[in-house]
């Protein structure tokens, strides 16, 4: 609960979208590599992760690896799917392999927005 407070201080829904999008796809990912294809989305990256950084929901490693406390990633997997728990299908972001399964075995995509 006193984590989601950092989530939702973010007011720019883009950046909020750069956040759900790493929690589920790019922990461990190279800094160059998640920029350039959220870049490819539409989205302003590098921006977008200097404000997570700056709100210490996200690092950078020595690497240039991103990293994020389990915490923040599993809730912001959470928030992913809270509009709707039991039906992946109506999910923004499938983070889970066994979501992945369930949509597209049942043909049953809706509101997708990423899928990597």
């Amino acid at each position: 609960q006193k984590l989601r407070i950092s989530y939702d201080g973010l007011e720019d829904h883009t950046i909020k979208d750069i956040f759900l999008d790493i929690c589920c796809f790019f922990i461990g990912k190279k800094r160059a590599y998640v920029s350039d294809i959220l870049n490819g989305c539409g989205l302003h990256a590098d921006i977008g992760i200097a404000v997570l950084i700056d709100r210490s929901l996200l690092k950078v490693e020595k690497n240039n690896k991103l990293r994020m406390h389990d915490l923040l990633r599993d809730m912001g997997r959470a928030i992913v799917g809270e509009s709707s728990p039991k039906e992946p299908a109506k999910h923004s972001r499938l983070c889970f392999p066994e979501d992945v399964l369930e949509v597209l075995s049942n043909e049953t995509v809706r509101t997708l927005k990423h899928l990597l």
